[in-house]
């Protein structure tokens, strides 16, 4: 796939001089990446520690990789595409926390009797993903600048959402084995660590909403919302370990956000 994408810029290149130069860098680049993650999977074979560094190097590899090439010359594209594409896989990364719930269920059932516990996960495993589902297309327009700084901001800023979201299913699901394995000796698992585990991926989250889209705002009051309410979500597990804590806090900040989207509405700002 990465041959073939290579490829294609390299027609790019070919067909249009003005494109040349980036085209040129993305070929390259691309090339260069590929072969970097060819020697540290075919040669190298690391061992995990060293395995972990490898992988963290080559993931900035890539990104650093379309940075380069788009200074020499921006691409032309569709701006409500790009917003509608990933807004789509973000409702992929939240079904992951809806497959969380499911399996809380499924826990429920196989026991001999109804855990009121794991049906309480599942719930907030519900709301949760309602809440960022919520959070997220709460502003239709997601990317209003076409300065190449915001645009990179927003699209490697979904880094953090996609993977906070993804970790708030685990988060769930660690919630999940701890309840079904309370007091099974070396098979339970901390309710600290399983509460710590849903309240950081979700102050994550909304951390990763505020910088894609009101980075720039903190002056005005609707700027703050969402890195207020990140920080009181990740020290929730210090009031309590259930999740209904970092479950309340989420909802509390969709309601404060809607009520300050509406006093930005009516200030036309």
């Amino acid at each position: 796939m990465r041959l073939a994408f290579a490829v294609m810029w390299f027609r790019v290149g070919l067909h249009n001089p003005k494109m040349r130069p980036m085209a040129r860098r993305f070929v390259i680049g691309q090339v260069l990446v590929q072969c970097y993650w060819a020697i540290v999977v075919f040669i190298i074979q690391p061992n995990p520690p060293l395995l972990y560094g490898l992988f963290a190097l080559g993931f900035v590899m890539e990104l650093i990789v379309p940075w380069i090439a788009e200074k020499a010359h921006g691409t032309t594209w569709h701006r409500h595409h790009i917003i509608e594409r990933f807004g789509l896989l973000n409702i992929i990364v939240l079904g992951e926390v809806l497959l969380a719930a499911t399996i809380a269920l499924k826990f429920t059932f196989a026991a001999d009797h109804l855990d009121l516990n794991l049906v309480g996960n599942a719930l907030c495993g519900v709301v949760i993903a309602f809440s960022m589902f919520w959070l997220y297309f709460a502003e239709e327009d997601h990317l209003q600048s076409s300065d190449l700084k915001h645009i990179f901001r927003w699209g490697y800023g979904h880094v953090i959402i996609f993977a906070a979201g993804v970790a708030v299913g685990a988060g769930l699901e660690v919630m999940n084995a701890a309840f079904a394995h309370h007091g099974e000796g070396h098979h339970a698992i901390d309710p600290t660590i399983a509460a710590w585990a849903i309240s950081l991926p979700i102050a994550l989250y909304v951390f990763g909403l505020w910088y894609v889209r009101e980075f720039t705002a903190l002056s005005r009051k609707h700027g703050v919302v969402l890195l207020v309410m990140a920080s009181l979500i990740a020290l929730s597990p210090l009031v309590s370990t259930s999740p209904y804590a970092p479950t309340a806090l989420i909802v509390l900040c969709v309601l404060i956000r809607q009520i300050k989207s509406q006093e930005k509405l009516k200030q036309g700002t």
